[in-house]
This record gives structure tokens, sequence and C-alpha cells, in this order.
């Protein structure tokens, strides 16, 4: 507004209206007298402007949705995505997305918010055997990923590689102990005059 007049050439304070004139006169007293226990008079328009962003902020707290069961719904890791990079990059996507959709910038905001934000994503981590590995990282190896993003990111990312190369390693070793075991099965059947099977020997 004070851009525009000054481009325009009008008087500020004839364009806009104070806060006090813009109440109704008795809702105003009313206001005044409960909200700040003081006369009109002795009110400045910087306590009014206060106390209706204290009032407005209170409305909004008191309709928020229950934060945890909105994030246990709503943050799920998609499992069935095998890129491990795609896989953890879309998990911390769709929480900002949750955050957006459902208007919580304000909870979320400054070093507490920081840290809520960290405790929800651990919260809701999956695999359970990687929230096992992540939580007590976070909260005695590496405290800095509890109230930071960034951080949290790439410890959640270093541990589910980890576990991705762990399970390939562990797959691998599976199937090789299954070609051995055939291998060596093969090795030592019996042989009855060059017949498979002990049935096939008798037969001829």
């Amino acid at each position: 507004m004070r851009a525009r007049c000054r481009s325009s050439g009008e008087d500020y304070n004839l364009v806009t209206q104070n806060v006090k004139e813009s109440f109704d006169v008795e809702l105003l007293e009313s206001f005044c007298s409960l909200r700040l226990r003081k006369d009109v008079a002795d009110v400045t328009e910087g306590q009014l402007i206060a106390e209706i962003k204290a009032l407005l902020a209170k409305v909004k707290n008191d309709d928020l949705p229950d934060i945890k069961a909105l994030f246990d719904k709503e943050l799920v890791m998609d499992l069935a995505e095998t890129d491990v990079d795609a896989r953890i990059l879309a998990y911390f996507q769709k929480f900002k997305q949750v955050v957006l959709e459902h208007g919580l910038e304000d909870v979320f905001s400054g070093d507490d918010g920081e840290k809520e934000k960290c405790k929800r994503l651990v919260s809701c981590l999956a695999p359970p055997v990687l929230k096992a590995d992540v939580k007590p990282a976070v909260g005695w190896t590496d405290k800095a990923a509890a109230k930071s993003m960034q951080k949290l990111y790439t410890l959640v990312y270093d541990k589910a590689v980890a576990h991705e190369r762990h399970f390939q390693q562990n797959e691998r070793q599976r199937m090789m102990a299954k070609v051995k075991d055939k291998f060596r099965f093969d090795q030592v059947r019996p042989s009855w005059n060059g017949c498979s099977t002990a049935e096939e020997a008798g037969a001829w």
C-alpha cells in the first residue's frame, strides 16, 4: 500500500484506515476491556494488531489435525521402488507435499519445527530394519541429524544404501550356495550301469 501511494502520489493516511477505526465501537471496547484489560484510549495500534494475530494463530492451531496420525497415514515409503536414490528422495519429497497440502508450514517453522520434521520423518521410516538403524543413530551417534532435514536425508540415504548392499550380498551368497549344492548333488549322485535312477537300472 505504501509503495502504491508513493507511485501514485496519494496520501497514505487518507487512503488507509487504522485498526481502531475498522472496529465496531462496542466490539472494540469489549475487546480492549476483556482481552487487553485496558481502556480503548490506552491501547495502541501495535497492541491491537499483536493481539489479533495471537488470536488468529490460536484459532488455527486449535484446528490442526492430529499430526502423528496424519503422517502415519500419508507419509509412506514406496518399498516397491528398487532404486535407493529414487526411493529416499521420493520419501522426503512426500513429506514436504503433505506439509503443503495441509497448510502446516507454520507448524514446522523455526528450529523447533525443524526438529519436529526430523522426528516425523524418522517415525514413518520403512522398512522396520532401516528405522531401527536410523533411530538410535539420530539419538546417539549423529545427533545433528535430529535437527536438520539435510543431515537426516544424508544419514537415511547412507543407511539405506548400506542395507541394500548387504541385502544384495546375501542374495548372491544364497544363489551361490544353491548352485554349489546342486553341483555337489550331481557329483555324488550314484549311477547304476549308466542309468540315472535305481528304477531304470532294475528295468534294464
